[in-house]
């Protein structure tokens, strides 16, 4: 595909408890904080790491494989959102959140909420900066998941990562209990970019 980007993950925006592979290419979670330095570009509270390259016009394409991990979150977030403290879940960012719920597998995205699907393991994500549009597709199954339109951009816009959900309070409430939601998930994976 002609618009293939080839994203790389940006350590300087990396939460203390991701570790990144040497090429860049591969996020981690860790239960151990990271002894990293402190500057203004990284994620103190949200459990996300951003893509070196930003995007202010035009059409890009990347994908990720999600493979079985039980939580994982990607999508694209403006430039100028504070990295510290928690984030909201305003214009400046578009998500898509899967995770393995008993023995069900749901999405969540910020125009419909919740809804179950079948697992994803593989994931493109097609962004079209004029057109205010970004598409989230199953690659496997050849199908659309989630096609937000007419969303307002506003500044360069960077992709995101996350191998857990990155703020499960900042979800709303779901079919389940707070206390169910906060075990949702104990065995966090990785996400790769390929």
């Amino acid at each position: 595909m002609s618009y293939h980007r080839d994203i790389t993950l940006d350590s300087e925006t990396a939460h203390p408890h991701l570790i990144l592979c040497e090429d860049l290419k591969t996020v981690e979670y860790t239960r151990i904080s990271r002894d990293v330095s402190d500057n203004e570009n990284r994620f103190d509270h949200a459990v996300m790491v951003l893509g070196t390259q930003s995007f202010i016009s035009g059409k890009h394409y990347w994908e990720v494989k999600v493979e079985e991990n039980k939580e994982w979150s990607v999508g694209i977030l403006a430039d100028s959102v504070r990295r510290k403290g928690k984030i909201s879940l305003s214009n400046k960012i578009r998500t898509l959140v899967g995770f393995k719920y008993r023995n069900n597998f749901f999405l969540w995205d910020s125009q419909h909420g919740f809804f179950e699907s079948p697992p994803i393991h593989k994931l493109g994500i097609f962004l079209d900066f004029d057109q205010k549009h970004i598409i989230f597709y199953d690659i496997l199954d050849k199908s659309v998941i989630f096609s937000p339109l007419n969303i307002p951009f506003q500044g360069p816009l960077r992709p995101l990562f996350s191998p857990c959900c990155p703020d499960k309070k900042a979800i709303p409430k779901g079919p389940w209990s707070d206390q169910e939601m906060a075990i949702v998930s104990d065995d966090y994976g990785r996400l790769s970019i390929m």
